[in-house]
């Protein structure tokens, strides 16, 4: 995900995955995992289970209210479906600057 809001952070919370070991890609902002930064890159990374349809929404303030989200469809039951949506910084909740890339 890059984040190309000029003055907002973003993240991004999933519904429906477990998530197991991997409480840092949930996306609640401050609680799970610090937000994005504008101009900031990041991956999410996890194993895509269960199967099923799933969703996701921004975190942020009203950003899901103005259409940040979407559907998640995940067609296999396998350990191995790993989901990327890379960190291209290392990003902290007090570092929210632009990135050099």
């Amino acid at each position: 995900m890059w984040n190309k809001l000029t003055t907002e952070v973003v993240s991004i919370h999933w519904h429906g995955l477990y998530q197991r070991g991997n409480y840092y890609m949930d996306g609640t902002s401050y609680i799970t995992q610090c937000p994005i930064g504008p101009n900031y890159k990041f991956t999410y990374r996890f194993i895509a289970e269960p199967a099923g349809t799933h969703w996701y929404h921004s975190h942020q303030g009203t950003q899901k209210i103005d259409g940040l989200y979407g559907l998640f469809i995940n067609n296999n039951n396998n350990n191995n479906n790993m989901a990327g949506f890379q960190k291209s910084r290392n990003t902290s909740c007090e570092r929210t600057g632009r990135s050099e890339s």
